[in-house]
């Protein structure tokens, strides 16, 4: 089943932000930080464009986040803490050092 969108996709990623706000109170650590990263993934995809890391980032979070979190607790904050050092060596790279 597709999910419905907009024709606005900053939209459709707003709606997104908010259902999962709501919904986090009740679901466990793990699912809340899921929308998170899916929303970071949407995000990068739409900011993209020509920048090759965030069209990679985005690959990355549409290709592994829900297969690792689907797999165990372990692999899925493996996966989280391959992607803040991607994000930190990126931050870094900009910045020139």
């Amino acid at each position: 089943m597709s999910t419905p969108s907009s024709d606005d996709p900053f939209f459709d990623l707003v709606c997104h932000l908010v259902s999962s706000a709501r919904g986090a109170p009740e679901e466990g650590p793990y699912t809340a930080s899921l929308r998170l990263i899916h929303a970071a993934g949407r995000l990068a995809e739409l900011t993209g464009g020509e920048d090759p890391f965030m069209r990679q980032l985005a690959a990355s979070i549409a290709e592994h986040s829900s297969r690792e979190y689907m797999r165990s607790p372990e692999a899925y904050v493996a996966f989280l803490d391959g992607a803040v050092a991607d994000m930190a060596h990126e931050v870094r790279r900009r910045a020139g050092f």
